[in-house]
This record gives structure tokens, sequence and C-alpha cells, in this order.
């Protein structure tokens, strides 16, 4: 699968949606009910076959060894409900997130299993991520349905204001140099999944992923075409120093000292005592500094400082 073939874009829906067209839906196949998702394994095959039909397309993400994923194999896809309504109105595509590492970055996937219900066009129109109970996954595939054949012309959403939240120390401006989204670009999905990425990966905010903690980049959802983005942090210190002693080989003594800071701002100073006391000095605009000092004692003193800025 190459890059080229995914046209993402994400659309916001709201309202509550009926389960008509999946209830008549389920109730025309009833007699000739499948026993099993009809899966399709190639992404090029499904999109043009989808392009062919004009239906939309379910792009199931899974992994080996995924508790969740087999229980949604084992339940959610075994209902006869959702077989009717995958059968005739989907074109269903499973993807092994290991095996098809590219594609599965491309589009952010992170969790398993994920679910990714775009148009016949390769527009993304929901996400779902996560084990989804059979009356709450009809209800998704119900609100793609509609907004398929309503909404697909509508034309794509735009990125509004950029909303930034929980960094008490960091510049906002390193938060939207690091990503790179501005107020009337195309609101894509995969640049919301890939601007989470970058900010876990300066290393100056929490990620947990066992209580799933982490940077995120979220649409504020409303009626207007431009969507605005609420990005949230949470700051963890960034700052370091590491003491240490030993003999080298001629039998001195080395004294070493090494202080390292992730987030350093070499123009914000001290104003008060609190600005030392809490941690605000010299800090927040994104920078790494490290600086090493040794000094070699007796017989004979020598005392070495190297540094670096990037």
């Amino acid at each position: 699968m190459t890059a080229d073939v995914i046209a993402v874009m994400l659309f916001g829906f709201s309202g509550a949606f009926s389960s008509s067209v999946v209830e008549q839906t389920a109730q025309s196949v009833q007699a000739n009910s499948p026993t099993a998702v009809h899966w399709r394994h190639d992404y090029n095959s499904a999109r043009k076959e989808a392009e062919a039909k004009g239906l939309p397309i379910l792009l199931n993400f899974y992994r080996d060894r995924c508790a969740f994923c087999t229980k949604m194999d084992d339940t959610t896809y075994r209902d006869p409900k959702v077989l009717a309504v995958l059968k005739t109105r989907f074109i269903s595509l499973k993807i092994d997130g290991d095996r098809d590492r590219k594609l599965a970055d491309l589009l952010g996937i992170s969790q398993y299993p994920t679910v990714l219900l775009a148009g016949a066009d390769c527009k993304i129109v929901d996400t779902m991520i996560g084990y989804m109970e059979v009356p709450q996954f009809l209800q998704r595939l119900e609100h793609v349905l509609r907004a398929t054949n309503e909404v697909t012309e509508a034309p794509p959403a735009k990125i509004g204001q950029i909303i930034i939240k929980g960094n008490e120390w960091t510049q906002d401006k390193v938060i939207l140099k690091t990503i790179s989204l501005k107020p009337g670009q195309p609101l894509l999905y995969p640049d919301l999944k890939l601007a989470e990425r970058n900010l876990a990966r300066l290393g100056i905010f929490q990620v947990d992923k066992d209580k799933g903690i982490r940077p995120t980049v979220t649409i504020l959802e409303s009626d207007s075409d431009c969507k605005d983005i609420l990005v949230q942090v949470q700051e963890v210190p960034t700052g370091s120093l590491k003491l240490g002693a030993g003999i080298n080989s001629n039998g001195q003594l080395v004294v070493s000292m090494t202080l390292e800071e992730r987030n350093f701002d070499p123009t914000r100073l001290p104003t008060c005592l609190a600005d030392i006391r809490e941690g605000r000095v010299f800090r927040g605009g994104g920078k790494k500094l490290r600086v090493d000092v040794f000094r070699i004692t007796a017989p004979g003193s020598l005392t070495v400082m190297r540094w670096y800025l990037k």
C-alpha cells in the first residue's frame, strides 16, 4: 500500500440518528443472513470496489494477541444485524497494523482495535477506538451511512483557532512550531495524530501509556466550516543535576557535575525568588542545554567545562 492511495479528511457531525437504515438493511437480508464478515485484505482492490459500487469503506485495524480485537471478532462482528449491514452497505477491509506499519503510521493508528469509516472517495467520516458493543457500533454505522449519503459534497473543513492548555512554562510558539498546524489550512486527521506524536517526542510533556496520559490534539465540534483545535499538555520536570566522583587511571580523583535542561529558554531570567524555587527560570523555550564540569585533583589540578545548546 502506498501513501497516495489515502485521501483523508476529517468531518465532524452531531445530532441523534435513528436506526432506520440499519434496521431496514438487516430485515431485507435476514433470510440469507451471512455468518461472517466478508473481509478484504488489499486496500487498492477495496478502494476500487468501493468507487465502483459507491459504497463506504470500513477499515478495521487489528493486531495479533489483541484481546479486544478478538472480542470484537467474536461478538460485534458476529451479530446478525452488523453482518447484514456490512454485507450490503459497506466494503469491509481488515488490516494487520503490525504487518502494514506504513499505513498504520500514516493514519496515526496507535491503539487496537481502531476502525476507520470512510466514504467511497476515501475521506474519513468517523473513527472508533477500542472495543465497541453492538448497539453503539450500529449507531456509528448509521451515522456514516447518513453522512456519506447527505454530506459528501460539503466543502472540506478547515482549522480555525488553535487553543493551547496546560503549558504552564512552555511557550505557545514552541508548541505551535512542533504541531505544524495553522489556522485556515485543511483539517486532516493524520495531521492531528502526527502533531500528538511530535509533542510526545519532545520529552517535556507527560506521557504514560499505561494511564492513557499524553499530549492530545482534538477538534472542538461546531457547525462552522472552520473547526477550532484544542491542544492539551501536562508539563513535567525537565531539568536534572548529576554529581559523580571516581579515580582515573593515574590515581587522580575526578569530580564531575552534569546539568541538563530539556526545555531551556536563555531569555527567561529570574524576577523573584519564587521563580527560582518553582523552577521557572531559564525554562520554556524548547531548547536543550547540557553543561559538563570535570575537576581533576592532586597531584596537580585541572577543571574542564563543556556545554552545548540546540
